[in-house]
């Protein structure tokens, strides 16, 4: 009953209905029977105690529910399974605002971009995007993050190393570029983080999604107007401060461009380029911009 009465949409729906049925119990009582001749008291009874019942369970917990403080009502976050997470970070994508902060950004690169763009272009309106990823330069970063990442369940099938790690947040960081090309109407803030964090956070106008790194575990969810929704945007705002938040007046180039020239170009002007990228290493990172694979298929 608590869960139904926080959401505006289940409240009224919840309101609707339990209306609909008391008022089709008063209907059987004083119409229904009467004309069919039927005067049984036990049914009479049964019916009108139904209806007394059902009318003052749905008034308690509206009073109880109007009482309760609104910070009580707005504090709820709940646990969703992995099968959801999907579902609603793809509810999350319908803003016009959308914050990210996580390790590499791979779903970021491959889904949250691409999807704010194709809405952006078709709504014609401006989308608005902040992601934070790990400093690809500190390699300090980098290795607690790989090393956190191959102690978890499905990392230890498939264990990174810090080039690895490296490559896939260049990957990210250039297709940020690329699609502030691509669509000019999704103004887009990249800042990277000198501290690794356990949980993956994408927060929209209108809903929050904490994950963990490995796609298989649970997820947190809540919606717009709760206490944590506020409290985490405020936070990622915060950490946005305090990143090395990367210029936005480069120009990109679009993905018909996308070459090893080009890569090399962006990241030196982004003052984040690695002496130590060979010709291979630039090919797999852009590989990876082309595959645009997504964690949570």
């Amino acid at each position: 009953m608590e869960k139904l009465l926080y959401s505006a949409t289940s409240r009224n729906k919840f309101l609707a209905l339990s209306l609909l049925i008391l008022f089709f119990i008063l209907m059987i009582r004083y119409l229904l029977l009467p004309n069919l001749k039927i005067e049984i008291a036990l049914i009479n009874s049964v019916l009108e105690n139904l209806f007394s019942t059902g009318f003052t369970t749905i008034l308690i917990a509206y009073l109880v529910f109007w009482l309760t403080p609104k910070v009580m009502n707005n504090s709820n976050m709940e646990v969703i399974s992995p099968y959801q997470i999907k579902e609603k970070l793809r509810e999350g994508r319908e803003a016009d605002e959308y914050w990210y902060s996580g390790g590499t950004g791979r779903h970021t690169r491959a889904v949250t971009l691409p999807e704010l763009a194709k809405a952006s272009r078709t709504s014609n309106t401006t989308k608005r995007i902040y992601i934070q990823v790990l400093d690809p330069t500190n390699n300090d970063v980098l290795e607690s993050y790989v090393n956190y990442r191959n102690r978890v369940r499905t990392g230890a099938k498939d264990p990174w190393n810090i080039e690895r790690a490296k490559k896939e947040i260049y990957a990210t960081i250039i297709s940020v570029y690329i699609w502030k090309r691509e669509q000019p109407l999704i103004e887009v803030t990249l800042g990277l983080k000198k501290e690794v964090s356990l949980f993956r956070f994408d927060l929209s106008s209108s809903v929050l999604v904490i994950t963990k790194e490995d796609p298989a575990e649970p997820a947190l969810f809540c919606v717009q107007g709760t206490f944590f929704h506020k409290a985490y945007k405020e936070e990622l705002r915060l950490s946005l401060e305090q990143s090395r938040v990367l210029r936005t007046d480069i120009k990109g180039f679009i993905f018909s461009e996308l070459s090893k020239e080009k890569l090399i170009y962006i990241l030196k002007k982004l003052e984040i380029y690695d002496e130590s990228l060979n010709d291979i290493n630039l090919e797999e990172i852009i590989g990876l911009i082309r595959k645009g694979e997504n964690p949570y298929a």
